[in-house]
C-alpha cells in the first residue's frame, strides 16, 4: 500500500518537474533562534517528537520521489512530513493546519508583547513598594492603620512571588496569594468542566455512631487520601479495634489504601478504581 503511494508520488513530482534539494543541516534546537526572540523549549511534544524520528533516512526515501536537476524545488522533508503529522495528531482539516502555520509566528509576538508589558507593570509595583520602604526611614510605620500596614506586608510579599514567577517563567509557586483581602485563600484544582478551579479551606471529616470528628482543616492543597490511615488509627485508639466497614469516596481508595485495609480485615467501600463501565442504552 505504502508503496504504491510512494509510486504515484514519485509519478505526480515526475510530471510536474519538481526537483529536490537536501537542505542544510539544521541547527541544534539550543541554537535554534525563534522568529521573535528566544530558544525552543526542548521539553515541547513536537520537539521530543522530532527528535524520534529518524530523518536522514526519511529525507533519503523522500528525495528519491523526486527528479534531482531541474524543476521546482519541492518543500523540505521536514516542513512536509512535520505538517503531516501535526495534522494527525490535532485531528484538523488541511485548511485548519495552514491557518495555524500561519497564525503560529503571531502568536509567539503576542507571548512576547505580554511578557513585556508583566514586566513593566511589576517594574512599577516594585519602585512604589521601594518609595514606601524609604518613607518608612523617615517617618516610620507608626502613620499606617493596622489594615494600611497590612496590606502593604501582603502586597510586597504578593510582587516578590511575581517577580519570582516571571523570573522563572511558571505559573505555580507555593503559597501563592490571589487576593490582598483574603492572602489566605489558596486555590483548589478540581479539573471540573464547571469549574477548574475551587477556593475555600479543605476539609478532612469522618463519622462514627452519629459523632462527627474533624481530622484536619486546612487552607493549603493536599491530597485527602492521605489522611484515611490516620483517621482508622485514631478510631483503633478510642475503640480497641479497627472498623469492620469503612465508607469513603473514590479518592480514598487509591492501591495503598486499599492494601492497607485489605492488611487488617477492613471492607473499604465505595466506587471502584478506574473508569466507569459505559451503559448500553
Amino acid at each position: 500500500m505504502h508503496e504504491k503511494r510512494g509510486e504515484r508520488l514519485k509519478t505526480r513530482a515526475l510530471e510536474r518537474g519538481m526537483m529536490y534539494r537536501v537542505p542544510e543541516k539544521v541547527p541544534e534546537f539550543e541554537k535554534f533562534d525563534m522568529v521573535f526572540g528566544g530558544r525552543l523549549n526542548r521539553q515541547n511534544r513536537w520537539v521530543i517528537l522530532a527528535d524520534l524520528i529518524p530523518w536522514d533516512k526519511v529525507e533519503e526515501k523522500y528525495a528519491q520521489l523526486f527528479v534531482t536537476n531541474n524543476g521546482r524545488p519541492a518543500l523540505p522533508v521536514r516542513v512536509t512530513l512535520g505538517a503531516l503529522i501535526v495534522k494527525e495528531k490535532k485531528k484538523i482539516s488541511d485548511e485548519e493546519l495552514v491557518e495555524d502555520i500561519r497564525e503560529g509566528p503571531y502568536l509567539k509576538r503576542r507571548e512576547k508583547t505580554i511578557r513585556k508589558a508583566l514586566k513593566k507593570q511589576l517594574q512599577y509595583v516594585e519602585r512604589n513598594v521601594r518609595i514606601i520602604s524609604d518613607y518608612k526611614e523617615i517617618v516610620g510605620f507608626g502613620v499606617l492603620t493596622r489594615k494600611q500596614y497590612r496590606d502593604l506586608t501582603v502586597i510586597s510579599e504578593l510582587v516578590r512571588q511575581q517577580r519570582e514567577l516571571y523570573t522563572r517563567k511558571s505559573r505555580s509557586i507555593e503559597g501563592r496569594i490571589l487576593s490582598i483581602s483574603k492572602p489566605h485563600v489558596r486555590p483548589i484544582a478540581r479539573g471540573k468542566a464547571r469549574m477548574l478551579y475551587e477556593f475555600g479551606a479543605k476539609l478532612s471529616v469522618s463519622l462514627v455512631d452519629g459523632l462527627t470528628e474533624v481530622h484536619r482543616l486546612s487552607r493549603e492543597p493536599y491530597n485527602e487520601n492521605q489522611d484515611l490511615k490516620g483517621q482508622i488509627e485514631t478510631y483503633r485508639q478510642r475503640y480497641g479495634r479497627h472498623p469492620e466497614v469503612v465508607c469513603a469516596e473514590r479518592i480514598y481508595r487509591t492501591r495503598e489504601n486499599l492494601r492497607y485495609c485489605q492488611e487488617y480485615g477492613i471492607r473499604l467501600s465505595g466506587p471502584k478504581l478506574g473508569r466507569p463501565l459505559s451503559r448500553s442504552v
